[in-house]
């Protein structure tokens, strides 16, 4: 398991955009021209504009859990951008290195937008109780987090987030609401299942 902490905040660039973040739009206060509060309405529909951002994007096979858990297929660079934007704090990654999907310095991309990265390649023939444990461990170290999970196409993850809900005593109906809807896992998914759950 990679885990990558994010870089500091304490840029004059961050510092700047989180100023303005507080108290306005940067031209309503430099600027008493009369489109000023043209400025601030453009301003206000621009937020109220980014709450779908996520969805407009069409993630792969994305899937909003709850406020603070999502998951996905492989997200492009431009959609971690947006990832960081919506607040996510945590991102993780099941997806193998040489995947067709995978995005070169991955874990510095993520790191750079200031989120935490932490890799655990699964291979998709070959999951075992190694990988779900280091899972485990990293959801619970993140459990105040905002996070982000994906593989290639969210069918390792669905499996994941099923076991780890399992294994926090959720019910088998109430843990397939952490799975892709269409996920259908096949023979060599369904035995690393049955294994699992015969060891809860």
């Amino acid at each position: 398991m990679v885990v990558k902490p994010s870089p500091l905040f304490g840029s004059k660039s961050r510092a700047r955009a989180e100023n303005t973040s507080k108290n306005g739009s940067h031209a309503a206060h430099v600027s008493q021209k009369p489109d000023t509060c043209i400025k601030k309405y453009m301003l206000v529909l621009c937020v109220l504009h980014r709450g779908g951002d996520i969805e407009d994007m069409r993630i792969k096979n994305y899937l909003k859990i709850s406020p603070r858990l999502a998951s996905s297929g492989q997200p492009t660079t431009e959609e971690f951008k947006l990832i960081a934007e919506e607040g996510y704090q945590v991102v993780i990654n099941l997806s193998m290195p040489d995947s067709k999907s995978a995005i070169t310095e991955e874990g510095y991309l993520v790191s750079s937008l200031g989120m935490n990265y932490v890799h655990i390649p699964v291979p998709f023939d070959a999951p075992d109780l190694l990988h779900l444990s280091l899972f485990s461990k990293a959801m619970d170290t993140f459990s105040e987090q905002k996070v982000w999970v994906h593989c290639a196409l969210n069918y390792r993850v669905s499996a994941f987030l099923y076991l780890y809900q399992r294994r926090n005593k959720k019910t088998k109906e109430e843990a397939m609401h952490y799975t892709l809807p269409d996920w259908k896992p096949d023979e060599n998914w369904l035995a690393f299942l049955r294994m699992c759950e015969d060891k809860l």
